[in-house]
């Protein structure tokens, strides 16, 4: 495998990320993926699913939207769809990646990315998330409920990655003012399939975010409850998703 570290422009912003391709892309190109993560996500644990997802067989792109880490700009939530847009077009452009198979995956307010680029996307084939975001105003009260070390613990959390909590409330209730719903997205998927996975006690993401989306997708679609209660990405939740990617893509070719 290649690791490769990129840059692309997003309107007037200067984007990075890591394009990861197997091997044997070199004899004909792989289906593509571009990697949503979660905010502001871990650059350790970023690699380490990006990874996986390109030992699965696939030229995985994992961007770091405007004001993550190196890409310029401030953070914007509103404005990541056209970041991701933009990780699409650079996908195409690569000998590594067929153009035909492109596929997107998301982690927890990734996942709402995803939906949301999907929604408006139709270069993405096939959507699989994680853990996802699915319903803003329900995400917005679990926020504003924290106290005591709950709250402090995630300000902490936050603070190391210079980030602050009231920044996510405040673009929360901006994107809700705006109407802007994963939950509307998500039916603009079909007939691309989805594929959503949660576990089944998530303290930080509600499984009922898993059971709204799909309730609310058209088919195909296929929801898989998992146990645990960590918010996080497991090596049995990344196998299961490049499994159905491989089941999706095989009958593409």
């Amino acid at each position: 495998m290649t690791e490769e570290r990129v840059g692309l422009n997003s309107g007037p912003f200067q984007l990075t990320g890591k394009l990861l391709v197997p091997d044997h892309a070199s004899e004909k190109p792989l289906p593509g993926l571009i990697y949503c993560c979660g905010f502001p996500g871990s650059e350790q644990h970023i690699l380490r699913v990006a990874k996986a997802l390109s030992h699965g067989g696939y030229s995985v792109l994992s961007l770091n939207y405007r004001g993550f880490r190196e890409s310029e700009g401030e953070v914007d939530f509103a404005s990541q769809v056209d970041d991701v847009k933009a990780g699409l077009t650079y996908l195409e452009t690569r000998m590594e990646v067929n153009r035909e198979l492109i596929g997107i995956v998301g982690h927890s307010a990734g996942g709402a990315l995803a939906i949301g680029t999907a929604a408006q996307d139709l270069r993405i084939k096939a959507v699989a998330v994680w853990g996802a975001l699915g319903n803003y105003e329900l995400f917005l009260k679990f926020l504003l409920s924290l106290h005591g070390n709950l709250m402090m613990r995630l300000d902490t959390w936050l603070c190391r990655r210079k980030y602050r909590r009231k920044n996510i409330i405040d673009q929360m209730k901006s994107i809700l003012s705006q109407n802007v719903s994963p939950l509307d997205d998500v039916g603009e998927i079909s007939p691309r399939p989805l594929l959503i996975i949660h576990q089944r006690n998530d303290f930080s993401m509600p499984a009922q975010h898993a059971y709204d989306l799909y309730e609310r997708a058209g088919d195909p679609k296929k929801l898989v409850i998992v146990e645990g209660r960590n918010h996080s990405v497991t090596d049995g939740m990344i196998k299961l998703t490049i499994d159905w990617f491989n089941c999706i893509f095989r009958h593409k070719q």
